[in-house]
């Protein structure tokens, strides 16, 4: 009887034995194909894991505004932010990444939140633009809570519903902080969808003060009479931009009545002969039309041979120690200063989520406040969009004359790429071509070439 017994213990313990194994085999496979299937979504868009899905947001058809959905019932453990590659951490950098250790403060102070920061670039295939355009309907739960994104993508953000108004979520005293571009680059219409982050892209000119004991004219005519001569990288950005900021003060404009771009023949002609004038007496240099880089302007322009140049803040930091004998000045116009024509980074919010909204607001305005913001831009040179930024900076001539530059600055136009980069590339060519150029020609084909 008990050898009986034993023998049906032995096979109830087999059996259970076995059936436990079973289960056990059933949950491994599962976990990994949810693994698998984890990976290779991964894999193919390039996007942070988020276990929480973030509700796809309700769009109003009434408006652009991307309306924000109900707030999520579960805690936030994850805070994701996307940024530029050439703008995001860069932990080699000579004395430590301010940026970095901004967000490391930020992470230690939300110990329960894990900071993922992805990079992506800005436009193509594989840009922050087309994820955010086509995430929101295959994988919501994949998309960044704040993003980095360049000023020009705002509108077109706004547009498609893929960003959300800040001004609930940003202190007011903050955005009135801002110097006029930046709040330029963050408004789209009367509303502030983004919170500038930097700016870019400022020209202005550079003079031997050796040479030129007086304050630099801000009138082109002035400078023909005083045989200075002037120096600019004609075969590059800089040069289109240059031509722009005449093209621009002649009352020049870049769309029509209906909105299409388009280049006038007539500010442009006029603009180009301001150019040619400057070339006949001398003014500016030939060289100027085979130079594609502001370091070969400025070579020549320590060479004495010029002693007016073109520049950029980012040049003139790169070289600043250089050459003590050098001053600066907003660039000339045909009449007064021509107005600057900046460009610039700025944050946006992109989760609908509203617990996730003022998380994300939280981690800017960490990252945009005066102090935080002007040290890292110190550091990397970038030039501050905001007032309280400029507390941390030099106080000096420079940093002063920045300011000032900005507070009159522009931003450059969305328009000025593609069609209307080249036309202007290709008027700028075929002027220096010749001594005597056909303006009215060059100008009429540029303009046409935009159509």
């Amino acid at each position: 009887m008990l050898t009986q017994h034993l023998s049906r213990f032995t096979s109830l313990f087999w059996f259970i034995t076995i059936l436990c194994l079973l289960f056990s085999l059933i949950a491994c496979s599962d976990t990994t194909a949810v693994d698998s299937t984890i990976g290779q979504a991964d894999n193919a868009l390039d996007l942070p894991d988020i276990p929480t899905p973030v509700a796809t947001p309700e769009l109003s058809a009434s408006s652009n505004t991307a309306e924000a959905t109900e707030p999520t019932t579960e805690p936030i453990r994850h805070l994701t932010v996307w940024m530029l590659p050439e703008i995001a951490p860069i932990p080699e950098i000579v004395g430590g990444n301010t940026q970095e250790a901004q967000f490391a403060s930020f992470a230690d102070s939300h110990p329960n939140i894990d900071l993922q920061i992805e990079q992506k670039v800005a436009t193509g295939p594989a840009s922050l633009l087309n994820y955010l355009e086509t995430g929101r309907d295959i994988a919501p739960q994949a998309l960044p809570d704040l993003a980095l994104v360049p000023a020009f993508l705002l509108p077109e953000l706004v547009n498609k519903e893929q960003v959300y108004p800040l001004e609930d979520l940003i202190p007011a005293q903050d955005f009135e902080d801002l110097l006029p571009v930046g709040r330029q680059m963050a408004r789209v219409g009367e509303e502030f969808y983004a919170y500038p982050y930097a700016t870019t892209g400022l020209h202005h000119a550079i003079y031997n003060s050796a040479i030129i004991t007086t304050p630099l004219s801000t009138d082109w005519g002035t400078l023909y009479e005083q045989d200075y001569p002037f120096i600019f990288p004609a075969s590059s950005a800089s040069g289109i931009q240059l031509l722009l900021q005449f093209y621009l003060a002649e009352g020049g404009t870049l769309r029509n009545e209906t909105g299409q771009i388009q280049l006038e023949s007539e500010p442009l002609q006029s603009a180009l002969q301001s150019l040619q004038t400057a070339r006949n007496t001398g003014l500016i240099l030939e060289e100027s039309g085979m130079i594609t880089t502001e370091d070969e302007a400025w070579r020549i322009f320590l060479s004495s041979r010029a002693a007016v140049a073109q520049t950029s803040s980012t040049q003139y930091f790169n070289q600043q120690g250089q050459e003590s004998e050098i001053s600066f000045a907003p660039l000339p116009g045909k009449e007064t200063a021509l107005v600057p024509q900046v460009s610039g980074w700025v944050w946006v919010i992109t989760t609908p989520d509203p617990a996730r909204q003022a998380l994300a607001a939280e981690l800017l305005l960490w990252l945009a406040n005066g102090p935080n913001l002007g040290d890292w831009t110190l550091q990397n040179r970038y030039l501050p969009p905001r007032y309280a930024a400029f507390d941390r900076w030099e106080d000096d001539r420079y940093t002063a004359f920045l300011q000032s530059e900005l507070e009159r600055s522009a931003m450059l136009p969305t328009t000025v790429s593609g069609a209307v980069s080249d036309a202007l590339n290709n008027a700028l060519s075929e002027l220096f071509a010749s001594p005597n150029p056909d303006i009215q020609t060059i100008a009429i084909t540029a303009a046409t070439a935009v159509k």
